[in-house]
């Protein structure tokens, strides 16, 4: 449910466009549902072991990513710099985390934990990436790369934790990996087209 958010984020995108009467960049747009179906072949989701609450939390996550994707891009064609953007979402996170602490039940661990320190490290790094993507890249080629956490994940889980591939897993890895090579070679074609427009 959270990987339906690219899907989210294209129909916002395309009804923003054609109500604006812009060209939308439609070569890339069938990628989008072609690497959600890949991330269903790979995970192959199932409704029977989660109650509806979560899946509706899941669902509800992955929607507003997609309206947290649509605002940074708008703060990147605003001109916001990708410091600032990054600098006030670590400042609510930990105002955040401030007010919910008292409410944790469990024993905290410390801040000087590695595992710790370095889910804040990753956590950092990738919120700056994204910052930068979402800024200044394409939205729609920004919707097809934002499934590929599915091929590391899956990389991941063979190398540290003996995961096996199956049939299903493989071919969908396939038609992710297919999905965004064709949209680097269609980006590489027109490099001007870096808005989502023709």
């Amino acid at each position: 449910m959270y990987y339906t958010a690219p899907l989210f984020t294209s129909i916002f995108f395309c009804l923003h466009a054609f109500n604006q009467k812009r060209s939308v960049w439609l070569k890339i747009l069938p990628l989008i549902p072609l690497g959600f179906f890949g991330v269903l072949l790979v995970n192959r989701p199932s409704f029977s072991e989660v109650g509806f609450g979560y899946s509706s939390a899941a669902l509800l996550s992955a929607l507003f990513l997609s309206l947290a994707s649509l605002s940074l891009k708008d703060l990147g064609k605003r001109g916001e710099p990708s410091e600032r953007t990054i600098f006030y979402f670590s400042l609510t996170c930990c105002i955040t985390a401030a007010v919910l602490f008292p409410l944790e039940s469990k024993p905290y661990k410390s801040f000087l934990d590695p595992i710790f320190i370095l889910l804040a490290l990753f956590t950092f790094l990738q919120q700056f990436c994204v910052t930068l993507g979402w800024g200044r890249g394409s939205t729609l080629l920004n919707c097809v790369f934002q499934f590929s956490g599915v091929p590391f994940a899956v990389m991941f889980g063979v190398l540290l934790f003996n995961e096996r591939l199956s049939l299903s897993a493989i071919f969908g890895m396939a038609v992710l990996l297919a999905s965004e090579l064709v949209a680097v070679l269609i980006m590489q074609k027109k490099p001007h087209s870096v808005n989502g427009k023709k």
